[in-house]
C-alpha cells in the first residue's frame, strides 16, 4: 500500500503534543512512520510538503525549532521511513545545506542544490545564493542562444 504523507503528519510526529488530540495524532504519525520502517507500507510525499514542514517547524509564529533540529528531524524521518520523493536526494542535500547555513532558508537551499548539478545553472539575484560553493550561477549577460 502507498500512502501520501501530508505536512501535518510530519509536524505531529516531531512536535511535542500539547492537547489530547495532538497526543493521539502524534502516536498515529509515529506508528505510520514505524510501519514504513518495518516495510509494511510505502510512504510518499512532495518537495512542497517537506518545505512547508520546514517552514512551520522553524517559524517563530508556530514552533520556533532551531533550523538544525528541524532539518535533522525531517532528514531522519525521510531516510529511516524510506519516504519516496521525486527529488529525494535534492531534498536531503538541501536539508543538510540548510542546517549548515540557516540564514539562506530551506527554499533557497533547494535552489542552491539544483544549481550544483553539472548541467544546471541557477538564475538568481540573491547574493547569498551566489556565494554558496559549487552553485553554477547564470549570468544575465550571457546569451541564451
Amino acid at each position: 500500500m502507498v500512502i501520501f504523507v501530508d505536512t501535518n503528519v510530519f509536524i505531529r510526529a516531531i512536535v511535542a503534543p500539547n492537547t489530547p488530540d495532538y497526543e493521539r495524532f502524534a502516536q498515529q504519525a509515529r506508528d505510520l512512520f514505524r510501519h514504513a520502517m518495518d516495510g509494511q507500507i510505502e510512504l510518499i510525499t512532495s518537495e512542497a510538503h517537506v518545505s512547508e514542514a520546514a517552514h512551520v517547524l522553524t517559524s517563530k509564529r508556530y514552533y520556533a525549532l532551531a533550523v538544525e533540529q528541524a532539518a535533522a528531524f525531517l532528514s531522519t524521518i525521510i531516510r529511516e521511513a524510506d519516504i519516496k520523493l521525486a527529488n529525494r536526494s535534492i531534498v536531503l542535500e538541501a536539508l543538510e545545506l540548510w542546517a549548515r547555513r540557516p540564514s539562506i532558508g530551506f527554499y533557497d537551499a533547494i535552489a542552491a542544490v539544483h544549481g550544483r548539478a553539472a548541467d544546471t545553472m541557477l538564475a538568481t539575484f540573491d547574493y547569498g545564493l551566489r556565494r554558496i560553493p559549487g552553485v553554477n550561477v547564470w549570468s544575465f549577460s550571457d546569451s541564451v542562444d
